[in-house]
């Protein structure tokens, strides 16, 4: 299956309350949450997060380090310099991530780049065994593909 269009909503699992916004979503929502895991500082609230999620029909995307590192991947570019370079002939993550936000022609940009868009938030291994090592019990098995 793949994820229809809706609402975007910027949310962080571990540090916002997912009690604030919850009134907000519909029983039958489908929620999808890119889990940034360069930061799993905030264990407590995340874990209290997902509890509440269960009465959802909800999915964790891991993304692996950040963005540079899942672009990197799924390019095959052998590292930040290369991609930076390769996309938008500038040499720091600042001036990347500004010109990546700002890119009106995205899908032209990653198609140039071969990405390979079943490469992008695939590696969740990692992620799997820190759920598994503080006793968080949630699935990062869509049944959606992104």
């Amino acid at each position: 299956k793949k994820i229809s269009s809706g609402k975007v909503r910027k949310f962080n699992l571990w540090k916002g309350r997912f009690r604030k916004i919850q009134r907000t979503i519909n029983k039958d929502d489908k929620l999808f949450f890119v889990v940034d895991t360069d930061d799993v500082t905030n264990t407590e609230c995340f874990s209290k997060n997902i509890k509440l999620l269960k009465l959802y029909n909800f999915c964790l995307i891991v993304q692996h380090k950040n963005l540079e590192e899942e672009l990197c991947f799924s390019c095959n570019k052998a590292n930040n310099k290369k991609l930076f370079n390769d996309f938008y002939k500038v040499q720091s993550a600042d001036k990347f991530k500004s010109k990546f936000c700002r890119d009106k022609g995205i899908d032209l940009t990653l198609s140039n780049n071969d990405f390979n868009f079943k490469n992008f938030w695939s590696r969740s291994g990692d992620f799997s065994d820190w759920l598994k090592k503080n006793g968080i019990s949630a699935s990062i098995e869509c049944n959606y593909k992104v």
